[in-house]
């Protein structure tokens, strides 16, 4: 009887399993099971985030691509995965546009991107992911999906920036184009950071290269720039490997053996388990053999951008060997509109300045880092002629301490650093002397200024939920202390003027806020322009003892006129240079005859760093060319003219204002 009953209850399980509609429905779950990580890969999550200390688990960047497995340790891991981070985040070409990190796990990079101040959504499906973001980073917004289940029309032409860093390979490549071109903003940068195969045999896992560039040119994307990294993230995989093969498998050897010699009955029942582990062991070991990835896989860095759809077509019937007529001028945007300089005139086009200079806006992450990154680029700045860069976004209290360790301690003079202030508590008695109490602090600690960003008078908010005038007198103590240091104030006030006006036809930005339209300053959400640049300027009068520096030549470098009377009357006031040399460019005879007469209230910067860009700078200043390309568009659709500035203001904007400004720099890097 007992029989009988068995064997119907294994005819009625084997019958229901092999229903068509019970086969489907089972596969149904299981490719929904794979898509949303399980409790056990959480498990894993957890257990990667403890031993690296830290919210990263992606392969990780070896500046030294050599480095044998070995010698790999889980501090070296931890330092691979933020320069890996580093990798990524150097890719953003609009740092102020919004940014979506695809898949964000931990939430690693949402932490980098929104400390650094981006405004940065993650995404993720995962429940306990969320959870952990929402803890460790509070404040980031994440969406809970799939990237190909996004409302994407609820975010359409969104984010200026779009990252896949490993999370493109588990996607269905006909929905992420979709969603991409979607939410993608004008003129915006979709980075991807993954694995791809070079063929149809080995390990199955990733994209078909071939295939994904196809793909791509036919959804109307162009790859703009593309590196091989592979070599950088093979030191993370011979770890991995050397620990399967030397502790893994051995592992489940020894527990086979002993099982077998121990309990006898308990392994014969579980030795079909036990060999599927082994198995699955050892295909593990395969899929991680570095040998076996570099012979069938290539991880790449890419940036993609999209292009119209008749360009598209042409690119997709191209790589097709099909012969196709040119594009057509209508389908051509203004917002696609890039005319080539047609004009030969001479040119003295330049790399290096005429005389060292200081750039005295400068924004590096400095505590993360690498020895090898610090090296290349003090070899940049020498190829520039910069004798010492000033960091602005150097923190406070222990972030600015290690900061300036890490950046100084194989280059003590080159790097200078300046604090910053958090005005969260403006409101609550004393705030004041005790930010004054921390500036004092971080002063005896190498920083050498105070910058201000551009929240002050815009976003802060003080404990009431009121906007913090810049002139707030609930400050006073802490400009007071700069001063009694003797240590410059850079303070960034407001943005372009443009960027409160009309978003029509007579814009001079139009372009700019098009791409960027989260730049457009709308009434009722922003205090006036002229406000916030008046409450600038009474605070430079209010403190007469201490030198204020203006970003961004106080947005008024399309009215030099005005601007030169403003310093007349504000004789602690300076002026930085750093993203408007396009004002200067524009106007050469004014331009020269103002900074000669204004010179020596004037600091070189250049603001978010990019060798090449200084060049604009130095052809500007220093040559009288005619007619050539600004480096950014959607900044000036213009031509520049060279300015020829004489030797003696050159010095003054190079270097001396800075010498004469900001005492820690070392004098010995310049001419007498």
């Amino acid at each position: 009887m007992n029989r009988l009953r068995g064997s119907w209850i294994v005819r009625q399980i084997l019958g229901r399993a092999f229903l068509p509609h019970h086969i489907v429905g089972w596969i149904r779950r299981h490719l929904q099971h794979r898509r949303v990580p399980t409790v056990h890969a959480n498990a894993q999550l957890k257990l990667y985030n403890r031993i690296l200390r830290g919210d990263f688990l992606h392969y990780g960047y070896f500046d030294d691509p050599d480095t044998p497995p070995e010698r790999v340790s889980f501090d070296a891991l931890h330092r691979a995965q933020r320069r890996y981070a580093d990798q990524i985040i150097e890719l953003i070409d609009d740092p102020d546009a919004p940014i979506l990190d695809v898949g964000s796990g931990m939430g690693g990079m949402l932490g980098l991107l929104s400390t650094a101040g981006h405004e940065v959504t993650g995404l993720t499906p995962d429940r306990f992911q969320v959870e952990h973001i929402g803890r460790s980073y509070p404040g980031v917004p994440i969406l809970r999906c799939r990237f190909e289940d996004m409302p994407a029309s609820e975010h359409r032409g969104r984010f200026g920036t779009v990252i896949h860093a490993e999370s493109i390979q588990y996607m269905n490549p006909r929905e992420v184009f979709s969603v991409v071109r979607e939410i993608l903003a004008p003129g915006g940068t979709w980075i991807v950071a993954d694995y791809f195969r070079l063929g149809s045999g080995g390990e199955r896992s990733g994209w078909r290269l071939d295939e994904f560039r196809r793909r791509l040119a036919g959804a109307g994307f162009r790859i703009t720039r593309e590196r091989d990294i592979t070599a950088n993230v093979l030191p993370t995989l011979g770890f991995a490997h050397l620990l399967a093969t030397r502790l893994g498998r051995p592992a489940l050897d020894f527990a086979h053996d002993k099982l077998r010699a121990k309990s006898p009955g308990v392994h014969y029942v579980l030795e079909n388990v036990i060999g599927r582990a082994r198995e699955a062991a050892l295909r593990n070991a395969a899929v991680i053999d570095p040998a076996a990835f570099t012979a069938t896989k290539r991880y790449l860095l890419m940036t993609i951008r999209r292009t119209t759809a008749a360009l598209a077509a042409i690119v997709l019937a191209a790589a097709a060997g099909v012969a196709v007529p040119p594009l057509a001028a209508q389908d051509v945007t203004i917002v696609d509109y890039e005319p080539r300089n047609t004009l030969v005139v001479p040119g003295n086009p330049l790399t290096r300045a005429k005389f060292p200079f200081v750039d005295i806006h400068g924004h590096q992450r400095a505590r993360g880092m690498s020895p090898a990154a610090v090296d290349g680029l003090v070899g940049e700045m020498d190829e520039l002629n910069m004798a010492v860069m000033v960091n602005l976004s150097g923190g406070s209290g222990f972030s600015l301490a290690e900061g300036l360790e890490n950046m100084t301690a194989r280059h003590p003079s080159r790097f200078v650093f300046f604090a910053n202030t958090n005005f969260f508590g403006v409101g609550e008695p004393g705030w004041g002397e005790e930010a004054a109490a921390q500036l004092e602090e971080d002063a005896r600690n190498g920083a050498a200024g105070l910058k201000i960003f551009k929240g002050l008078g815009m976003a802060d908010r003080d404990t009431d939920g009121n906007r913090i005038p810049v002139d707030d007198p609930r400050l006073a103590p802490l400009w007071d202390k700069a001063g009694e240091l003797g240590i410059p104030v850079l303070i960034h006030s407001a943005d372009p003027a443009e960027f409160w006006q009309s978003h029509d036809r007579f814009n001079e930005r139009w372009l700019e806020l098009r791409l960027r339209p989260r730049r457009i300053r709308p009434p009722g959400q922003f205090p006036p322009f002229e406000q916030i640049i008046g409450e600038q300027h009474n605070l430079f009068r209010r403190h007469p003892n201490t030198n204020f520096i203006a970003a961004h030549l106080g947005w008024l470098g399309h009215d030099l006129a005005r601007l030169g009377e403003i310093l007349d009357e504000i004789p602690n006031m300076y002026v930085g240079l750093g993203a408007v040399v396009y004002e200067l460019g524009r106007q050469p005879r004014f331009a020269r005859e103002w900074l000669t007469e204004y010179g020596d209230r004037v600091l070189m910067g250049k603001d978010s760093y990019n060798q090449e860009e200084f060049h604009t700078y130095f052809r500007v200043f220093e040559t009288e060319d005619d007619y050539f390309d600004y480096y950014r568009r959607y900044h000036a659709f213009w031509q520049m003219y060279g300015l020829g500035l004489p030797d003696d203001v050159l010095r003054k904007i190079y270097y001396e204002n800075a010498l004469k400004l900001v005492p820690a720099i070392d004098r010995s890097l310049f001419p007498g």
